[in-house]
């Protein structure tokens, strides 16, 4: 399994291909949220909904 920090980094990527402002923020002591967790499922989710969102037109 990738470590989390890498796919983070995959997935700031992946959201700057697609034209989403992200940013990888570490805060020391806060990885416990992904301990035993999967999050590529999570991440992948993400990105599908952001590009989604990026495309539709503008609600005035």
């Amino acid at each position: 399994m990738r470590s989390t920090s890498t796919r983070v980094d995959d997935f700031v990527a992946r959201a700057h291909e697609i034209g989403a402002p992200a940013e990888l923020v570490e805060i020391d002591g806060a990885d416990h949220g992904f301990v035993t967790v999967d999050i590529d499922p999570i991440l992948d989710r993400s990105i599908a909904f952001l590009g989604t969102e990026l495309r539709r037109p503008t609600r005035l």
